[in-house]
C-alpha cells in the first residue's frame, strides 16, 4: 500500500547536524526524491547546555547557549516523468552564544555572538533512466550578525562590538543520483557552493563608534559536499547514512578596525566531516521507527570562544505515523554530546582562557508531510 511505503520514506528526514556548531541543517534535499507531489513542514526546538570553567579569573562560566528553534519548509513537484523540481527552507548557518556576566570581573564575560540565517533552495531534477539522475538549482541566503568581545581575556578590546548588517547573497549546487527502485538503493552526492556576502558594517568600542561606519565585511559561508545513501536490507527495513564535509575554515570575519589593530580574523574555525548512520524499520502500514548515530570528529581543543566545542556525537531517535495515505507526522527525539574544548584569545597564538566539558544539547522535533 501507498501508506507502508510512506512510513519508510518519512524517515530520512531525521539526519540534520550542527556541524561546528554553526551548521544547523546539513543542507538536505531529500525532499527532491518524493514520489509525486509533496509538501512538509518542520519544526526543531533545541535546547543546549554549555557550560565551563574560567581559567583567567577561577570559578564557573554559566550556560552560554541559548534555546533555539527552527523552522524548515520544502515543497516538491513533477514536471513530467523525467523532471521534478522542489523548494527548501532552511536554517543553514547560525549562532547563538552568550557568556554571563557576574559582578566581578571574568575571562570571558560578555563576549557574545548571535548569527541569523536562512536560506531558500530552488532545485531541479533530471531523470535519464530509473537508475541515473541529476541535481542542481540556486541557493539564496540571507545573514546578519553581532558580535560582542568582552572579559579580561581581551585585554584593550574589552568592550569592543561590531554589528553586520542584513545581506542577501547567492549560490548554487549541483549533484547526482544512482537509484534502484527494486531494493530501496539510493546514493547521491551534492556539492553545495559558498555564498560571498558584503556586509554594511559598524564597530563600537564600550559603546562609541569606531572606524569608519558602514563600511564593507566580506565574508563566505562555507562550500560544503553531502554523501546521502540508503538500502534495503530486508522486507520492512532501510539502512541510512549521510557524510558531510564543510569547509569552515574558510569562514572570517574581519571587520576594518578590529583587522587593523589584531591582524585577525574575528573567528577562526576547522573543517569538519559529520557522519551519520542507521537503521529504519516499517512496523506496519501506518506506523515506522528509526535510530540514527551522528558522530563529528574532535579537532583541536583550543578553540574560538564564539563556538566553544569541538565535535560531537548524537544518538536520534525518529517516528512516522501516517494519518492517511496523503498525511504523515514525523517526530524527532536526539541527544546530543558536544566534544570537550578550551576558547582562548591571544595575538601571539591562542592561549586557553576557559575550559567546557561534558556539555549536550537536546532536540525535539515535528514535521508534517502531505502529498497532494
Amino acid at each position: 500500500m501507498r501508506a507502508a511505503k510512506l512510513a519508510l520514506a518519512g524517515l530520512i528526514m531525521g539526519t540534520s547536524v550542527q556541524a561546528g556548531g554553526l551548521d544547523r541543517s546539513g543542507q538536505p534535499i531529500y525532499p527532491l526524491f518524493r514520489d509525486g507531489t509533496y509538501a512538509e513542514a518542520t519544526y526543531l526546538y533545541n535546547k543546549p547546555s554549555v557550560d565551563g570553567r574560567d581559567l583567567v579569573v577561577p570559578g564557573p562560566i554559566g550556560n552560554v547557549a541559548d534555546d533555539f528553534a527552527m523552522f524548515n519548509f520544502a515543497f516538491k513537484h513533477d514536471l513530467s516523468e523525467k523532471i521534478s523540481f522542489a523548494i527548501i527552507g532552511a536554517e543553514d548557518f547560525s549562532a547563538d552564544v552568550v557568556y554571563p556576566v557576574g559582578f566581578q570581573p571574568s575571562g570571558l564575560g560578555g563576549t557574545m555572538a548571535t548569527s541569523n540565517g536562512y536560506s531558500i533552495t530552488a532545485l531541479g531534477r533530471y531523470k535519464f533512466d530509473e537508475n541515473w539522475s541529476v541535481h542542481g538549482g540556486l541557493r539564496a541566503n540571507r545573514q546578519d550578525g553581532l558580535v560582542g568581545l568582552g572579559g579580561l581575556a581581551y585585554g584593550p578590546l574589552n568592550g569592543y562590538a561590531v554589528k553586520f548588517d542584513d545581506d542577501v547573497a547567492f549560490g548554487y549546487v549541483l549533484g547526482g543520483a544512482y537509484e534502484r527502485k527494486d531494493i530501496a538503493l539510493r546514493v547521491a552526492l551534492t556539492y553545495n557552493s559558498r555564498i560571498r556576502h558584503k556586509f554594511d558594517t559598524n564597530e563600537f568600542l564600550r559603546g562609541m563608534p569606531i572606524g569608519s561606519q558602514g563600511t564593507k565585511t566580506e565574508s563566505d559561508t562555507p562550500q560544503s559536499v553531502n554523501l546521502d545513501f540508503q538500502t534495503g536490507v530486508a522486507p520492512g527495513w532501510l539502512v541510512f547514512g549521510t557524510v558531510r564535509w564543510a569547509e569552515f575554515s574558510e569562514f572570517e570575519l574581519r571587520p576594518e578596525v578590529f583587522t587593523a589593530l589584531t591582524g585577525q580574523s574575528l573567528v577562526d574555525l576547522e573543517n569538519y566531516i559529520t557522519y551519520s548512520l542507521g537503521f529504519a524499520h516499517r512496523f506496519n502500514e501506518k506506523i515506522a521507527g528509526s535510530m540514527a548515530f551522528i558522530y563529528e570528529e574532535p579537532g583541536e581543543r583550543l578553540v574560538s570562544p564564539l563556538s566553544p566545542r569541538t565535535g560531537q556525537q548524537a544518538l536520534q531517535l525518529a517516528g512516522v505515523y501516517n494519518v492517511t495515505e496523503k498525511v504523515e507526522l514525523t517526530g524527532i527525539l536526539r541527544y546530543t554530546r558536544v566534544g570537550n574544548a578550551q576558547p582562548g584569545t591571544g595575538l601571539n597564538g591562542r592561549v586557553a582562557r576557559a575550559d567546557f566539558r561534558d556539555n549536550n544539547v537536546l532536540t525535539a522535533g515535528l514535521r508534517i508531510g502531505y502529498y497532494f
